[in-house]
């Protein structure tokens, strides 16, 4: 190995910082100099080159966009898969990994609530009739698809303990990402999946919508 400062075959060490090769105490000492400081020593000719290609500061930086690029795309792939819209493609991006600015104005309890709670019914039959009006149906109900009244808002509006949640910024992120999605019953659901904070959420608002329903 040629050591970095010198040039000199068999470089026998290498720095810790950027793994350069360096063959001397008084390379290594060149290596590790401030940038500030070699640029000076070249300002007034003392250096044998105008180069400061041998600094551990040049070699990180010119490292760094090699480095970055896994982090960002593991990045990527998190962010992705917390809301994938099919248990699939969930399954997909787990076999791949193997291994907030927050909103300015919160939303209401109002959105939040009918965003956890309201889904709409996927794959309709193509040129189908109009269909009958389903059955009421109340919080606790498996699978139930149901619209919140006014009491049931009231009741999450002064319900302590979900006000409180939604203070989080990262919910209040959450919660905005799953209403724009395509699909919003696959993104909640993949949301449950990923999140056990949010579906403590949705526990608890499923439990004040149960109480006054006096289930």
């Amino acid at each position: 190995m040629k050591c970095i400062v010198c040039e000199a075959d068999k470089a026998s060490y290498r720095c810790r910082t950027c793994r350069s090769a360096y063959c001397s105490s008084k390379c290594y000492k060149k290596h590790r100099m401030p940038r500030a400081e070699a640029a000076a020593e070249v300002a007034q000719g003392n250096a044998t080159t105008s180069s400061l290609a041998y600094l551990c500061e040049t070699v990180v930086a010119a490292q760094l966009p090699e480095m970055e690029r896994p982090e960002k795309r593991r990045r990527a792939e998190a962010e992705a898969d917390v809301f994938l819209n099919t248990p699939h493609e969930r399954a997909a991006a787990a076999h791949r990994s193997e291994h907030d600015a927050p909103s300015s104005t919160p939303p209401s309890v109002e959105d939040s609530a009918k965003t956890a709670t309201e889904v709409s019914e996927e794959n309709e039959t193509v040129g189908a009739g109009p269909q009958p009006p389903a059955p009421e149906e109340y919080a606790g109900d498996a699978g139930a698809v149901y619209t919140l009244q006014e009491k049931h808002l009231c009741a999450l509006e002064s319900h302590p303990r979900v006000r409180s949640a939604l203070c989080s910024p990262s919910l209040q992120k959450l919660i905005k990402t799953i209403d724009s999605s395509r699909s919003r019953l696959d993104a909640l659901e993949a949301a449950q999946y990923n999140n056990a904070d949010f579906k403590e959420f949705c526990i608890e608002v499923i439990r004040v919508i149960a109480e006054v329903e006096g289930r």
